[in-house]
């Protein structure tokens, strides 16, 4: 045996040194049970002069909980979801957590193996960003899982808190900003069928431009993959579905940057021959040539915001439902 190896420090060891049961010495660090103060205050001295530090497997065997938040996001390399990690992490670590994050890649399958893997850990709460699952599959989640807070996703029926961006609010705002440029023939990329965000700016382009007394054609809208690759991809298909087409507006700012690929390829010049906007405002949108306007989100306060409401249900200090929307605006920049 290596003499210099520490000898771990058990539970048994604490309650032989401070002359009480197992039992009591787990009511004391846990806060749990009917001891004496005095009690408490000894077995809690004993425990750190001694070194001992509780597993945190076994203390969630034993209460099917923990301090640890299962977050999952839908994409981690879109550059809009690891600053709303961010957020979440520096708030999850003001409270007392810690993170576990795990990544769909837009994968519903993936995305139901996760949650039930997350199921089997016992974890204090769940963060689940942009789920591209069905609303009956959210049902059963927030029904067998631990407090349940879907960000950008509402289901009615579902044991679940949710946070909203205003997509609506910020699709308005960038149409208007469009139509009153002059632009009669508007397309819009949309990403993923599921996306709660891309239904609600989808509504929001079809309202401005009924109340700009357009038409709206369903040539001028394509779903594409949310990236830069989806974004390419989309853009081909639309100018050789609309040719006519002199403004785009982007499910996000991965795909407006896509889109501005596609334009240079065919010879059209941004914003000169089609301006083009897109959503999120991520730090490659200001560097991209022409710099991309777009609609800004604050993704840090978003995140922290999350974990905070997340924390109230665990809490018991907030509702398990209900919803509350973080603001969108509008900014300008040279492709639009």
């Amino acid at each position: 045996m290596d003499r210099g190896a520490r000898k771990t420090i058990t539970i048994e060891d604490v309650a032989q040194e401070a002359g009480v049961s197992r039992q009591t010495v787990s009511r004391a660090i846990n806060g749990k049970g009917e001891i004496s103060e005095a009690t408490r205050q000894r077995v809690l001295e004993v425990a750190d002069r001694l070194g001992y530090r509780p597993s945190r497997i076994a203390r969630s065997l034993a209460t099917r909980s923990s301090r640890t938040i299962g977050l999952v996001m839908p994409d981690i390399a879109n550059p809009f979801f690891p600053e709303i990690a961010r957020g979440a992490g520096e708030a999850a670590y003001g409270l007392g957590y810690q993170l576990f994050l795990s990544n769909t890649a837009e994968d519903p399958e993936r995305e139901w193996s996760i949650l039930r893997s997350l199921e089997e850990q016992w974890v204090a709460g769940l963060i689940v960003c942009s789920s591209r699952l069905s609303d009956e599959q959210l049902i059963e989640v927030g029904r067998r899982q631990a407090p349940l807070l879907l960000f950008n996703r509402v289901v009615e029926g579902a044991d679940a808190a949710s946070l909203l961006v205003d997509d609506a609010g910020g699709a308005r705002a960038m149409m208007a900003h469009l139509l009153v440029a002059g632009h009669q023939e508007i397309g819009l990329l949309l990403g993923p069928t599921r996306s709660w965000s891309g239904m609600r700016r989808h509504e929001a382009y079809r309202a401005m431009l009924e109340m700009a007394d357009i038409t709206a054609r369903e040539d001028h809208v394509v779903h594409g993959a949310p990236d830069v690759a989806g974004g390419r991809q989309a853009m081909e298909q639309l100018l050789e579905q609309a040719p006519g087409i002199t403004a785009i507006f982007a499910y996000n700012d991965l795909m407006a940057l896509g889109a501005m690929q596609a334009c240079q390829a065919a010879g059209r010049r941004v914003p000169d021959d089609c301006a083009i906007a897109g959503c999120d405002d991520i730090p490659l949108a200001a560097l991209a040539t022409p710099a991309l306007t777009t609609v800004k989100v604050d993704k840090t306060a978003t995140g922290r915001r999350a974990m905070e409401m997340l924390h109230g249900m665990i809490s018991g200090a907030e509702e398990h439902s209900g919803a509350e929307t973080m603001p969108a605006r509008l900014i300008v920049r040279e492709s639009a």
